[in-house]
């Protein structure tokens, strides 16, 4: 099967021609995502292009250059909130994957039901075998470090859940 060339194809391959030739929809590598606004294909870690200058155009902050997005003006009292987005979210995925593969190896939170001890001493383990050069696990094949991260996750919850618990009143 095939199609006629669209713009945004042309534009991913960087050759636009006034000729039209046919492409295969499959052989476009899935390392683009295609804007359904502007029919443009962008690489996973970029935007639109046509997107920001749309958006530079609206905040009367025209861009020169493509890559960056201009900044608005407006206000915003955060300044005491907690910072997510200084949190690296590629770690924390890879602790939700070792959790994931714990809920299907024993149960969805079974972690819960285990003794604090026991993660101290499996966050150990992964963090030796790690400083002996091993960097992944034999049963998961996860690495020792995001088991590591894992553990210690188990650990604040269930130390915060101990200490958290207030003492009951008489009124």
């Amino acid at each position: 099967m095939t199609t006629k060339l669209n713009r945004s194809v042309l534009e991913y391959e960087g050759n636009i021609q006034k000729e039209w030739k046919p492409v295969i929809p499959h052989e476009v590598p899935i390392t683009r995502i295609r804007c359904d606004k502007h029919d443009w294909y962008y690489n996973i870690d970029e935007s639109c292009a046509e997107c920001i200058k749309e958006a530079a155009i609206f905040t009367n902050d025209f861009l020169s250059d493509s890559d960056n997005v201009g900044q608005l003006e407006g206000m915003k009292f955060d300044e005491d909130k907690l910072r997510w987005d200084l949190l690296p979210i590629v770690p924390v995925e890879k602790i939700v994957e070792i959790i994931t593969h714990g809920a299907k190896k024993y149960a969805p939170e079974n972690w819960k039901k285990v003794d604090i001890q026991r993660f101290y001493a499996a966050g150990m383990r992964h963090l030796t075998a790690w400083r002996k050069g091993e960097e992944f696990d034999k049963d998961s094949g996860f690495t020792h470090l995001a088991h590591v991260g894992c553990n210690i996750l188990f650990m604040i919850y269930l130390s915060e859940q101990k200490t958290r618990k207030y003492p009951e009143t008489n009124e």
